[in-house]
């Protein structure tokens, strides 16, 4: 039961801390019409500084940009070593890909 509940910690602490850099990739991309290629680019007039994907590292997000309107952020490791917890614009949210 503790793996699961550190799991759902890990979870919430990812979303939480991820808010910021959703909101600076909004403000970016309504600046420039599309996002960015590299996050470090949003430093430091969208964000101050990248989030890290745990408390234990400085590992930041994954960033993957599809297409000018969708973009994937998301954490490896854990639980989801085969699938991965991703934040895409286009479901407004966070989901474990199969």
């Amino acid at each position: 039961m503790d793996k699961y509940r550190n799991e759902a910690q890990r979870r919430s602490r990812i979303e939480s801390v991820s808010i910021p850099l959703i909101e600076a990739l909004s403000r970016y991309r309504a600046a420039n019409k599309s996002y960015p290629d590299a996050l470090e680019k949003l430093i430091p007039t969208y964000i101050q500084e990248l989030p890290s994907c745990n408390l234990q590292s400085s590992n930041a997000m994954a960033y993957n940009v599809v297409n000018s309107e969708e973009y994937f952020l998301n954490c490896d490791g854990g639980a989801f070593v085969v699938k991965q917890y991703r934040y895409s614009p286009k479901v407004k949210g966070w989901f474990v890909q199969p």
